[in-house]
Parts: structure tokens; C-alpha cells; sequence
């Protein structure tokens, strides 16, 4: 679903036509899965884990 949702709103945004549509659409889930690990390395529902010493 976010893969057809990025590239449907990349095409829509002027001068960015060209990066959007399903040629693109692998390399932004690709893009979106980099960022969520990035940000969010314990995963999307993940609960943090702490250590006990």
C-alpha cells in the first residue's frame, strides 16, 4: 500500500513527474524501508528492550 501510495503523490508534485508511477514505486518502498530503519530500528511495533547487568 505504501509503496502505490508513494509513487501516486510523488507524480502529483510538480516538476517530479518523472519519479513517480510504478517504474519508481519499487525504489520508494526500498526509500521507506530505509528510512523506518533509520528511525525506528526495533521495528514499527516493536517494544525497546532494556539490559539487565
Amino acid at each position: 500500500v505504501a509503496e502505490t501510495m508513494a509513487a501516486a503523490y510523488v507524480s502529483e508534485i510538480p516538476g517530479l513527474e518523472q519519479l513517480g508511477g510504478q517504474s519508481w514505486a519499487n525504489a520508494w518502498a526500498f526509500v521507506l524501508l530505509i528510512l523506518v530503519l533509520l528511525f525506528r530500528p526495533q521495528g514499527i511495533m516493536g517494544e525497546r528492550v532494556t539490559d539487565r547487568a
